[in-house]
């Protein structure tokens, strides 16, 4: 019985560290906001919401993101909080 539990334990601990690819799909918008309680404004949201949704990731996982702009103007993406040791060019910032 001991040895049934220890190896589903086992098992379970290597499925917890395995990565994965996590899927995320963003539709770039336009949203009128009232973020101070007084006033509408104009602002940019991603799937109409402002802030935009968090994205979870395991150490070792891999984004696939999805992006559809649906502004009237061309907008890139660029993202805080994350490492890129070597990949600089792909930071989202315009260059």
């Amino acid at each position: 019985m001991l040895h049934h539990k220890l190896l589903l334990l086992l098992c379970a601990a290597v499925g917890i560290g395995q990565a994965k690819t996590v899927d995320v799909s963003w539709d770039i918008q336009q949203l009128m906001v009232n973020r101070d309680g007084y006033s509408m404004r104009k602002a940019i949201g991603v799937n109409g919401k402002l802030p935009i949704p968090p994205v979870y990731l395991h150490k070792g996982d891999t984004i696939a993101l999805h992006v559809h702009n649906s502004l009237s103007v061309p907008t890139s993406v660029h993202f805080h909080g994350m490492f890129q040791n070597n990949t600089v060019y792909n930071d989202g910032a315009g260059m």
